[in-house]
């Protein structure tokens, strides 16, 4: 079943099975490929979404060893993460993926 899905996938929740897989697999570049097409083909629907597919595609890319790249898409995932989190600061999620992309960065996050 998992072969059959791509980045059309209207599921979330099995588009991130589909790149677990490839994580589990070690295959990166599928995954990047695969995240890669969602961001630019699939309608996300907020920014939240966007924010976090390009942080799972910020993994990936530091999982693949391609630091630069992870640290491009992870700032731009905090950038947005850092608005959101000031338009919705009681959100836990928000605040769990600024994190997260400030792990990715390698920076400290504060309390």
């Amino acid at each position: 079943m998992l072969s059959q899905l791509n980045a059309q996938t209207p599921s979330g929740f099995a588009f991130r099975i589909k790149i677990t897989q490839s994580a589990l697999e070690r295959n990166y570049g599928d995954a990047i490929w695969l995240l890669q097409a969602r961001q630019s083909q699939f309608h996300l629907t907020s920014e939240s979404d966007k924010a976090g597919n390009q942080l799972v595609l910020a993994w990936a890319y530091r999982l693949a060893g391609d630091a630069a790249s992870a640290k491009s898409t992870a700032e731009q995932a905090r950038n947005t993460l850092e608005q959101l989190c000031k338009d919705e600061p009681d959100n836990p999620d928000l605040a769990g993926n600024l994190a997260l992309a400030n792990a990715v960065l390698g920076k400290k996050t504060q309390r």
